[in-house]
């Protein structure tokens, strides 16, 4: 299945509404063997952070990227990792998505 936008936590409280400037938020396949995409809508140019964190918290993978107008897509190596739980956070300067994900 796609995980779609899970939850937009922002530093007054929560919404469910935009994610990083962007409509929605998307990473599949979900279970991912090697590689997942992740898709989102962008509102302008901005500069993203995308982690990968166990669920203990560790981050694992941190990437800096350009998010562009339009529809912004990232392919996502997880070769690395081991079979389990995972989360995807996706930062700017205001927002912060948070996508669970499944390592087979």
């Amino acid at each position: 299945y796609i995980a779609e936008k899970n939850i937009l936590i922002r530093e007054h409280g929560i919404s469910p509404e935009s994610v990083v400037s962007a409509e929605s938020v998307r990473l599949f396949p979900n279970p991912v063997n090697n590689y997942s995409t992740i898709e989102f809508l962008s509102t302008g140019d901005e500069e993203v952070l995308l982690q990968v964190c166990d669920l203990a918290g560790r981050i694992l993978l941190n990437e800096e990227a350009t998010a562009h107008p339009g529809m912004n897509q990232w392919q996502l190596n997880t070769g690395h990792l081991v079979s389990g739980v995972y989360m995807l956070r996706i930062m700017d300067n205001e927002n912060r998505a948070v996508l669970q994900f499944v390592k087979e």
